[in-house]
């Protein structure tokens, strides 16, 4: 509009100058006419064309003006006209939004339910993939989870959400640790928390990254090898990592076999001095080790050009190879056989072959083997065979020596030993008396030696003989616990006893060995502890059918670093432990040891400075007649619990079998005055002549005789008991051989009981009660009896132990008990001087004689005093010692 007014007010006035301009030259022409009233001139026409030029000049500028502006406005009208189209072209597009937008709102319901069925299609998607699948919030607790995740993480799917990580993974670390997932010392180290904050900061994913963990997977610990994917992830503007778990623990565990295999096959190539080998089915070597090049002669060209199997071995033999590859190709079996062996240069030596098939899909493809260079073997043999001949002749001439001489030495040492026990017995005194300790004491002395010198044999073989005989274990726990009431009690500790009263009632085993097991770990308990108690416990457990026994204190206790080595030998929780205890820390390796032996198994639980507690097994044998016999035992062991003659019936009728005169004689007067009647034989065969005559209740048989021997008499009786149809009559073995073949060869032979020569009275006459019949025993006590072992019994007044013994023996008991006192105090010298094996010895004679004068206790502290001796354990030697002294000053004898 602004445009067009300009326009106007120009177009006005150029009229308005045209108008002048030709008012002017009118007037120049006019004039000019009037005054002059002539034709008009040349300034007239001048001013006609002034005025003409003007007016066509003006007219064109204004023109061409004009229509410029005409032009700009039509553009003008134009641009106005295509706005005006593009806004109604836009409110049609307003008025199409709008009507869109309003179809929109009224099918918001139909598309949310739409959106929601597509969440429950993602979903299932989601839970149909078979790798797991964990989406973890940035509290690296559980989001989100598929269904795969949860049967690889034995977890239910809704108890895995909103849960930290650890926990809902079922890490061991996380479940055991009281706060869970990150509480743990271990989650520190964790490479899943390492790998989920790493893609929370950086933004960026993390592939194929292989982790093993330690899970709780059905109720059991289990080691897994996952696979682990982590992708950043954003929902609804929240930052989030999804975690793609892959269980690969069996193609890790089929990697390492892998690995092992080849690792193996490897350093058997590298390392082997012997010649290794692969070859194809026609025998052209694929593979040879240095080894293979080196035995034969040949090099790398050799190879390139092809070698044979068949070339390795002598002409004569290949065939038997070709056979041999053949053979265990088509069974899928190894092979084993012994070649000559041929090197490139024509030289031959003894080889074994050792080959298998190598499969491909089920299918054999290649051999496999190693060639062993046997030339020293083949030499070896030779000589061993030469050393063992030679070795067994002279095992054979050792054994047949010690055989002989022990014998020789035990038939004259068994009548000293037994006229000597006589002599003790029969009420001598003074200087006479003296002379007949010296005697037996020097008798031990002597039967020790040759024990020594038997005992040789066994310390070569590195073995150790365990004794498979009937017994109690209550009674035996009883037994060892009460051996150690007495120190117990001066140092103030109280020991009790936990037996479990559906304990076996017999069992079969070594006595001795547990007793003494229980005898290191009580003592042990005894050292280490200063106040408080010791607890003794035994329990039967009937699903494994075993004997459980504990020793618990409240002593020291052991720290961690100490649990594992000490059971070692000379090990102690401390190093002080010698110097402040005493002892060489053997006792707990002896104990390991022999535990093991018998097929059980030791360990110790401790706390620092609450007391330790150690637990040992030990199998239970059921007992019969077919597995234990308890009679075929050295007589040092034999102890039935009997006492004296206790079990002897009325009148038993007994063969007495022995070639010595004075044997015969010695065993006759132990059996003197019992209701015994005694038929003497000097050889095995007479000794069969009179059992063919008389049913005799029990056998004596001596084995080493002249003319017929124990085990051939002993065989000849169990034969005539057959054919008469005769009831068993019990064969008890006396010998002075005493190497185990040799109880197991008159085991075989039939007799039912061994006794080692020199014998004792009290264990000839425990172990006879033992085969005659207990329930008409009557009691023969003459002045060469021994005193009755009935229990020891308190004074109701004192409360001191009281003994109680035969009046024969007024004189002979304070003797003895004097004695012991000498013994205690040489023991306490010998303890000063660290003498453990004179302690050892003496406390050795007092286990063996306190029984057979009637004092139980004395061979208790004897036994422990023993022990202690022979692991130098100086705390419990002095206990020992101090119960000995305070039992000696205590007891009471009752002679009746």
């Amino acid at each position: 509009m602004k445009k067009e007014q300009d326009v106007s007010r120009l177009v006005r006035r150029n009229i308005i100058i045209i108008y002048i301009f030709i008012l002017l030259g009118l007037i120049l022409v006019s004039d000019y006419s009037l005054v002059y009233n002539e034709k008009i001139g040349a300034l007239p026409a001048a001013g006609l064309i002034l005025i003409f030029l003007a007016l066509f000049f003006i007219s064109k500028k204004t023109a061409k003006y004009v229509h410029g502006q005409l032009l700009s406005i039509d553009k003008l009208r134009l641009e106005s006209k295509e706005a005006f189209e593009m806004l109604k072209n836009r409110a049609a597009e307003l008025e199409s939004s709008q009507q869109a937008a309003l179809i929109m709102a009224k099918d918001a319901d139909a598309k949310a339910l739409i959106i929601e069925k597509e969440r429950e299609n993602l979903r299932t998607v989601f839970d149909s993939v078979k790798i797991s699948m964990v989406l973890v919030d940035e509290n690296i607790k559980i989001a989100e989870a598929n269904r795969a995740a949860g049967q690889m993480l034995d977890s239910d799917f809704p108890e895995m959400l909103n849960i930290p990580f650890g926990n809902g993974l079922c890490c061991i670390h996380a479940l055991n640790s009281p706060g869970g997932c990150g509480t743990s010392e271990v989650c520190a180290n964790c490479l899943f928390r390492e790998i989920i904050t790493t893609v929370f900061k950086t933004g960026k994913p993390i592939h194929d990254m292989n982790i093993r963990k330690q899970f709780l997977f059905n109720g059991k610990e289990t080691t897994r090898w996952l696979e682990v994917n982590a992708s950043p992830l954003m929902l609804r503007g929240i930052h989030y990592v999804l975690l793609s778990l892959n269980n690969i623990t069996a193609r890790k565990q089929a990697e390492e076999q892998v690995l092992q295999s080849e690792e193996k096959f490897r350093n058997m190539t590298d390392l082997l001095p012997e010649a290794v080998f692969e070859c194809d089915l026609n025998g052209i070597l694929t593979f040879a080790n240095r080894a293979l090049f080196y035995r034969f002669g040949y090099n790398n060209d050799d190879f390139k050009s092809g070698i044979y199997i068949f070339q390795l071995v002598s002409t004569d033999e290949r065939k038997k190879v070709s056979d041999a590859f053949t053979g265990f190709v088509k069974a899928w079996d190894m092979d084993k056989s012994e070649y000559t062996a041929l090197k490139k240069d024509g030289s031959t030596f003894p080889v074994i072959m050792y080959s298998t098939p190598i499969l491909l899909d089920a299918k054999p493809c290649a051999v496999r083997g190693i060639i062993a260079d046997v030339s020293e073997l083949k030499q070896k043999e030779a000589e061993l065979e030469l050393a063992k001949e030679s070795a067994e002749s002279a095992n054979k001439t050792k054994s047949a020596f010690l055989a002989n001489m022990s014998h020789e030495i035990r038939t004259p040492l068994n009548v000293m030993m037994g006229a000597t026990e006589i002599l003790e017995q029969s009420g001598l005194a003074g200087e006479n008396r003296n002379l007949v300790e010296m005697l037996r004491a020097n008798g031990d002395v002597l039967l020790k030696i040759i024990n020594d010198i038997i005992d040789i044999s066994k310390i070569e073989a590195g073995k150790i003989d365990l004794e498979h005989i009937e017994f109690n274990v209550s009674s035996l726990i009883e037994k060892t616990c009460a051996s150690f009431e007495s120190s117990a009690h001066k140092s103030g500790i109280e020991l009790k006893r936990r037996i479990d009263q559906d304990l076996p009632q017999q069992t079969a085993g070594d006595p001795v060995r547990i007793q003494q097991v229980l005898i290191n770990l009580i003592g042990n308990a005894l050292k280490f502890t200063y106040h408080g108690h010791i607890t003794v416990g035994c329990w039967f457990m009937a699903d494994t059918a075993e004997f459980f026994f504990s020793v618990a204190d409240t002593g020291i206790g052991l720290d961690d670093d100490k649990r594992e080595t000490i059971f070692e030998s000379f090990s102690q929780a401390d190093t002080s432990t010698t110097r402040k205890f005493g002892g060489t820390g053997l006792g707990l390796s002896i104990s390991k040891h022999l535990v093991e032996l018998m097929g059980g198994r030791i360990w110790v639980e401790s706390v620092p400075g609450q007391g330790c507690t150690f637990y040992f097994t030990f199998p239970h044998v059921m007992v019969s007649s077919e597995n234990v016999n308890p009679g075929l035992e050295e007589n040092e062991k034999i102890n039935t619990g009997k006492t004296g003659l206790s079990g002897i019936i009325n009148h038993a009728s007994i063969l007495l079998v022995d070639d010595y005169p004075y044997n015969q004689e010695i065993i006759s007067y132990f059996l003197k005055g019992l209701p015994i009647d005694i038929d003497l034989a000097s050889n095995g065969a007479v000794a069969v002549e009179k059992f063919k005559a008389k049913q005799y209740d029990l056998v004596l048989m001596d084995l080493q005789m002249p003319v017929m021997d124990g085990y051939t008499a002993t065989r000849a009786m169990r034969k005539i008991e057959k054919n008469r149809d005769a009831g068993r009559t019990p064969v008890i073995a006396l010998s002075a051989f005493v190497l185990k073949k040799e109880r197991d060869k008159s085991r075989e032979a039939g007799c039912d009981a061994h006794l080692n020569k020199p014998v004792k009275r009290e264990n000839l006459i425990d172990t006879i009660a033992k085969f005659l019949s207990m329930e008409k025993a009557e009691t023969g006590l003459t002045e060469h009896n021994t005193v009755e072992k009935g229990p020891e019994r308190e004074s109701e007044a004192s409360g001191d132990p009281v003994v109680y013994a035969e009046q024969i023996y007024e004189k002979l008991i304070p003797r003895y008990l004097d004695d012991l006192r000498k013994d205690a105090s040489s023991m306490e010298s010998l303890l000063k001087t660290g003498g453990y094996d004179g302690i050892r010895k003496m406390g050795h004679n007092i286990k063996g004689s306190g029984g057979g004068y009637g004092f139980n206790k004395i061979s208790e502290i004897g036994k422990a005093l023993e022990s202690a001796a022979k692991d130098e354990d100086r705390r419990m030697a002095e206990n020992g010692v101090k119960a000995l002294l305070n039992y000696l000053n205590q007891v009471k004898v009752v002679y009746r």
